[in-house]
């Protein structure tokens, strides 16, 4: 049990996919099975002495054996946290309770067949030695058992969500996609279209059909527009979910490189997205962040209504603008008329998303002034550019959620308005296929540009330091999120900037 979470963990992190699986496992995680190894020899080595004991007969040698697994099994969950906890869905409880009865039934198997052969202990040693190994197999053997269950149970859950939504034809579905700032446009829309509307909203990051439909567990009648997060990690997974909820109005927030292994490059990422434009329904409505070349490059594609906006919009745009260790202020146009605002966020890719939000909810009939009225009392979602000012003076920014390059830029250059010793700690950003090396270099030359210390964290700590010695700034490189964690304790800071870029899940061993 104790050595089986973690990786079941992993299973989960790799949406239950076997190659995304043992890719994790054989590059991002294997310091953590060279880990498991090691535990188990030593432990062998352990039995192997105390193997006169072990044969007592009755509960002495019961007893010895059960004392020194838990404490062994406990010295190595206790000392190999998760990193993303892993979410207890029904899905991977089903996972886990499988994959134990396949672990269970192969220790009652090879015990029978110990005692039917009648040999020796030795034999049991080595059968509790390379059972933590096994698990690496058994779960996602597991996750094969489940699967024509687990098909059943998602097609019947789309089937009860397409079903939902059809029983509420006056509901205006707005579909969000993009590289990135998906789930910050969401909550800014959200709560600006709640002046005027009474609205659905997918929660989190909640952006695959089985996210849309625990939205949708129970009857939507009473709901005006729903609003949708889209995910893509792999072709036709827009696609899918544009036929699922049928979109009559989509945002593509932004296009970056992100998931570039996933979706074959840059092109496949626009084209993926672009599934939400082709998709909409009724009155096809479309906004594009004019903020991003790739999402400019969509929208003078779409061949519907649509709308350019963002900083450089053409109706609904911002001027201005103005960082501060307080939040930012801008002047955003609505039509030619200018309006002073602020927010308590930092980046200019934060301006961009307000922007986004402002011109959908403004097309679909919320008043200017109570546009103005919600600008103020915005927050960043979780762990995007997210300020915390600690009681000694210490400022941590965590903007640790899903990095990209223009994500990274941007907040880094509203650090700069901050005062004190700075220092970024990043892991660079993953899934970019044959351009990883190049655009975390440039990672590391966009954080060496403003920070005076750059803590470089696991596999592409090599490509982040050399962009960030260009500039002869201070780099360290450490191999996990435990070793970042040590440097700065050691540096025992009370006042500056510590600000955190991409913090990885487990199958990244970070």
């Amino acid at each position: 049990m104790f050595f089986s979470v973690k990786m079941s963990g992993v299973y989960q992190q790799c949406s239950y996919r076997l190659g995304e699986f043992f890719s994790a496992i054989f590059c991002g995680t294997r310091a953590e099975i060279s880990k498991l190894s090691t535990y188990s020899l030593i432990f062998l080595a352990v039995l192997v002495i105390l193997c006169p004991f072990l044969e007592m007969e009755g509960a002495l040698g019961d007893l010895i054996s059960l004392n020194l697994c838990i404490p062994f099994c406990g010295l190595y969950f206790f000392s190999s946290k998760s990193v993303k906890g892993v979410n207890f869905t029904k899905r991977f409880i089903r996972l886990y309770v499988t994959s134990a009865l396949i672990i269970g039934a192969l220790c009652f198997l090879f015990a029978l067949l110990i005692d039917s052969l009648c040999l020796g202990a030795e034999c049991m040693l080595i059968y509790i030695g390379i059972i933590p190994l096994a698990l690496i197999l058994v779960i996602p053997l597991g996750g094969i058992v489940n699967y024509p269950l687990d098909k059943i149970i998602y097609v019947f859950y789309k089937a009860r969500c397409r079903l939902r939504l059809r029983k509420n034809p006056d509901l205006t579905v707005i579909g969000i996609t993009g590289s990135m700032g998906k789930t910050s446009v969401k909550n800014y829309l959200y709560k600006m279209l709640s002046q005027k509307y009474r609205v659905l909203v997918t929660p989190h990051s909640y952006n695959t059909p089985m996210g849309v439909c625990m939205s949708v567990k129970k009857d939507i009648k009473n709901y005006e527009i729903f609003i949708v997060e889209m995910g893509a990690r792999r072709k036709n997974d827009i696609k899918e979910l544009c036929k699922m909820v049928r979109p009559s109005i989509g945002i593509i927030t932004g296009i970056t490189n992100q998931h570039g292994k996933t979706l074959n490059g840059i092109e496949g990422i626009k084209n993926a997205k672009y599934q939400l434009i082709e998709g909409l329904c009724g009155q096809k409505l479309a906004f594009f962040s004019s903020d991003s070349e790739g999402a400019e490059e969509l929208y003078l594609k779409a061949q519907c209504e649509k709308h350019l906006v963002g900083i450089n919009g053409k109706r609904i745009y911002a001027r201005e603008i103005l960082q501060g260790e307080d939040g930012i202020s801008f002047t955003i146009y609505f039509g030619g008329k200018e309006y002073k605002t602020c927010a308590p966020m930092i980046g200019e890719h934060t301006v961009t998303n307000i922007c986004i939000a402002s011109a959908v909810a403004f097309r679909l009939g919320v008043g200017v002034g109570k546009i103005l009225s919600v600008i103020p009392t915005l927050t960043p979602p979780p762990h995007r550019a997210s300020v915390i000012k600690a009681s000694s003076g210490l400022t941590v920014i965590d903007d640790g959620y899903n990095a990209n390059l223009e994500g990274v830029r941007s907040t880094a250059n509203a650090i700069k308005s901050f005062s004190g010793y700075k220092i970024a700690v990043t892991a660079g950003i993953v899934e970019l296929g044959k351009s990883a090396e190049e655009v975390n270099k440039e990672v590391g030359r966009v954080l060496a540009e403003v920070f005076d210390e750059v803590v470089c964290v696991g596999i592409n700590a090599r490509f982040i330091e050399s962009g960030v010695n260009e500039f002869d700034k201070r780099s360290t490189v450490v191999g996990s999120r435990a070793e970042a964690q040590a440097v700065l304790e050691g540096k025992r800071l009370s006042s500056g900037v510590v600000a955190f870029f991409n913090d990885l899940p487990d199958k990244y061993q970070i």
